[in-house]
């Protein structure tokens, strides 16, 4: 630092470490004697932190400097003092250089910061959109093409089941629709009406004498239903007719429930065989209804559709091939005249193909049907049941009805 000169002295400069008393005029003439190495130096400048000293500089720091008692420096001069002015250091460019780049990448740095901030906004309020946006549509499908406002649903409680209900859901989804009722019964009636119209066509009441041959055969399609033996009735009855449809009517029915299993069944394997197995253990376990229900409709839809089987038509064309040479053979003594006994059978074996299929209809049904064929009193002497009725003893969730609903009345007839 340059010393500066008092108020009202002379503009001559001075060197730092030699003071001149105030009011006092230029030093004298006669100079002080001083030591050459008492002989001061002007102040080092202090060179940038990254640039090393200069050995002058180092040397000359260890020179203290020495002031004269009557303020006057020896060998003081103003062209020291000038060169000491010009030797402060000026800015440094390299100083300056790293603060512009440090601002211009905290600048750069902030810029980044603030897009990646936007976007994670932006994204998250888009997702947040497409979100409610397909809650919305989903609940306007659900509702019949109604828009309603639907609250964000809770967290399901797996202890809840819902996965459960909704693979149950998914499943009836692909079930076959279960039949109406109409169409149980018009299936049904159909049936019973060609067996009518076959008996009324194709036989004739006659009194018969009943050989042993023929009471064998007679005996191969005898009615449970019947008082009597079919062999007993036949030699009384004056319709013998009557007696006729009640057996053919009696033999296609077992064939094609699965409850009964008195006569070859015209059904797939697959259905009769289990039903037959739980009755043969005698055992009903709790919810058996519902679960012989529901086993009914998946059987009928996890197997291949019988009428694409080929494996299945050929055993119910053999089935139905024995049932109706049994059947003809049986009653053949009461046959018209009016057809032979070929047209006779492939007539009837025509109708127990019918059969077949309406069995299969009621098997893939939940609801439970079944034949009535009446008491001892619908069947007294001198009375027979030619139709028996149809029931509907429970409904599609395989709860059972209070009373059964008709489906078809029973017919009866004198003989």
């Amino acid at each position: 630092m340059v010393a500066q000169t008092p108020s009202g002295s002379g503009a001559q400069p001075t060197v730092p470490g030699v003071q001149i008393p105030s009011g006092q005029g230029p030093p004298a003439a006669t100079p002080s004697v001083v030591a050459p190495s008492a002989i001061p130096t002007p102040p080092v400048v202090q060179a940038p932190a990254d640039s090393a000293p200069s050995p002058e500089a180092s040397s000359s720091t260890s020179q203290p400097a020495v002031s004269n008692s009557n303020g006057s420096g020896a060998g003081s001069n103003p062209a020291s003092s000038t060169a000491s002015v010009s030797a402060s250091p000026a800015p440094v460019a390299g100083n300056s250089g790293t603060n512009a780049a440090a601002l211009a990448g905290a600048a750069v740095g902030a810029a980044v910061g603030a897009a990646i901030l936007t976007f994670l906004i932006t994204f998250m309020f888009l997702r947040k959109k497409n979100q409610n946006h397909r809650q919305h549509r989903k609940h306007r499908s659900g509702s019949g093409g109604l828009s309603t406002y639907t609250e964000k649903a809770l967290p399901k409680d797996p202890s809840q089941g819902g996965d459960t209900v909704s693979a149950v859901s998914t499943l009836q989804k692909h079930l076959p629709q279960s039949a109406d009722d109409t169409t149980i019964r018009s299936s049904v009636k159909t049936l019973f009406d060609q067996v009518e119209l076959h008996v009324e066509n194709f036989y004739r009441d006659v009194a018969v004498q009943i050989t042993e041959t023929l009471q064998a055969q007679l005996l191969r399609v005898d009615s449970p239903h019947l008082t009597e033996s079919i062999v007993d009735l036949l030699p009384r009855a004056r319709s013998q007719t009557a007696l006729i449809k009640h057996c053919l009517l009696s033999y296609i029915v077992a064939s094609i429930s699965v409850d009964d299993n008195s006569v070859t069944s015209l059904l797939p394997t697959e259905y009769a065989t289990l039903p037959h197995v739980v009755r043969a253990a005698g055992q009903k376990k709790p919810g058996f209804d519902q679960a012989l229900s529901q086993w009914r409709v998946l059987s009928a839809y996890l197997r291949p559709p019988p009428k694409n089987d080929q494996s299945y038509l050929s055993q119910r064309d053999a089935n139905v091939s024995a049932a109706a040479a049994a059947f003809t053979n049986a009653f053949s003594a009461w046959a018209s005249s009016a057809y032979s006994d070929s047209v006779r059978r492939q007539n009837v074996a025509e109708i127990f193909k019918s059969a077949a299929d309406v069995g299969i209809l009621i098997f893939s049904q939940p609801s439970s049907f079944t034949y009535q064929w009446g008491t001892s009193q619908d069947n007294r002497g001198g009375v027979v049941v030619v139709t028996p009725a149809f029931l509907k003893v429970s409904d599609e969730n395989a709860r059972v009805l209070e009373r059964p609903q008709v489906m078809i009345q029973m017919v009866t007839q004198s003989i």
